[in-house]
């Protein structure tokens, strides 16, 4: 079955000090990580390039839609070596709507990769659930939320407003039934945004947000400069600050030289992003640069903002769970409900 195919189902999501939310969702954390979400992959360059990979002439890769993994938040497997990145065109780029760009599906299809739960969206929801005084009176917007998580969860710690935003209408509409569902629509709401897109947002919404939530949303070249600047249209200038959790990506690359796969030396669309993020005056802070997350293992936590003395407000996360434990959560916890773990950052997933 795959994920387009794979129904809705109740889950229930359960952290520290007692918070528990349900959502309807496709695809849990350890199914998303299973596959590596290299969106940039176009499919036909690959198979030129394995055509190629004797050293032969190389057949001439034609524009074609995402297939079906692609489409699903996934470019198959993560292991099989991957080209590098074409240069872009940015003539071509503005003719393409933003689900084109982000790689996922065709303009005239809904994108349901918002569907799934992300393993950085658990990261971030621990994170918070851990120091639920950096949320308390916050206004707090969560960025690409799909099933929002960590935005309602934020309602749940006390925030005095919680925004959740997606650019997919059918997402959007995911996420306004769970806020009414978890009892959070008197302090939570929905809508949609378009990064590519800002002149819809409203005015009262500019530069008036506290704390941006961002999870998982860095997995494409093309999202990097709109993102910069969505952040800097929401974020209070003088005190607004972004978490961010991402996962790190290094796929693997042809190299002609040599003639073999390797895998690339860093993210290189996170290093443009913080590479952006620096250039728009920018300050960045990594909460947890430890080998685990350097190596994708574990979600990277950053924060961003004007100033570093707001950045500073942010304390390291807990060390990470032991292997028994990480693996309960991100596999969905125990079914027919969810126990909270004696650990005060540790969240499990049960499915309801």
């Amino acid at each position: 079955m795959s994920a387009s195919d794979k129904p809705l189902a109740p889950h229930v999501f359960s952290f520290a000090s007692g918070h528990s939310l349900q959502v309807e969702c496709r695809r849990l954390p350890a199914e998303v990580a299973r596959v590596t979400q290299t969106l940039q992959l176009d499919v036909e360059e690959l198979f030129a390039n394995l055509l190629d990979w004797g050293g032969g002439s190389e057949p001439q890769a034609q524009a074609s839609p995402v297939n079906d993994a692609a489409a699903n938040g996934c470019s198959g497997d993560p292991h099989l070596p991957q080209p590098q990145q074409p240069h872009s065109d940015p003539q071509r780029e503005q003719q393409l709507g933003s689900k084109q760009l982000c790689g996922n599906v065709a303009n005239d299809a809904p994108d349901l990769i918002g569907l799934d739960i992300w393993p950085a969206s658990i990261a971030l929801c621990r994170y918070l659930a851990a120091h639920p005084y950096l949320v308390a009176g916050q206004h707090v917007l969560e960025l690409g939320a799909g099933m929002g998580l960590p935005g309602l969860l934020s309602a749940s710690l006390g925030a005095a407003s919680a925004l959740l935003t997606d650019y997919e209408p059918v997402v959007v509409q995911h996420m306004q039934r769970s806020a009414q569902h978890n009892g959070l629509a008197a302090t939570c709401s929905c809508q949609t945004l378009d990064w590519f897109d800002l002149t819809q947002l409203p005015p009262a919404q500019r530069h008036a947000q506290d704390l941006l939530l961002l999870a998982d949303v860095i997995y494409a070249a093309a999202v990097v400069q709109p993102l910069v600047a969505t952040l800097l249209a929401l974020l209070r200038p003088a005190s607004g600050v972004a978490l961010v959790a991402h996962r790190i990506r290094r796929p693997l690359v042809f190299d002609r030289v040599d003639n073999i796969a390797k895998l690339q030396e860093q993210d290189e669309i996170f290093e443009a992003f913080k590479a952006a993020c620096q250039a728009a005056r920018l300050h960045v802070r990594l909460l947890n640069d430890c080998s685990e997350s350097q190596a994708g293992d574990q979600p990277l936590l950053l924060v961003i903002g004007a100033s570093p003395t707001q950045l500073q407000r942010f304390p390291a996360p807990p060390p990470p769970a032991d292997e028994e434990e990480e693996a309960a959560a991100a596999a969905g916890g125990a079914r027919g409900g969810s126990t909270a773990s004696g650990s005060t950052a540790a969240a499990e997933a049960g499915a309801a």
